[in-house]
């Protein structure tokens, strides 16, 4: 990416801030593993529309009975 280590750095910072990456082992100065948090809440927007379709389907099968 031909970006400083400095630069990478503070993008890190700033995604960490957001709260769109967690650190994963955050002890080891060495090493640093991050893992993304936030995928513009497509899990949460998925998660909603299959309990709103959930419920849909339980009130046809409340019906049908």
């Amino acid at each position: 990416m031909n970006i400083s280590k400095a630069q990478c750095s503070r993008y890190f910072s700033q995604l960490l801030e957001m709260e769109y990456i967690v650190s994963v082992n955050g002890g080891n100065l060495r090493k640093v593993s991050y893992k993304i948090d936030y995928w513009d809440n497509y899990q949460a927007i998925r998660e909603k529309i299959k309990r709103h379709l959930t419920s849909q389907l339980e009130a046809l099968k409340n019906r049908q009975i």
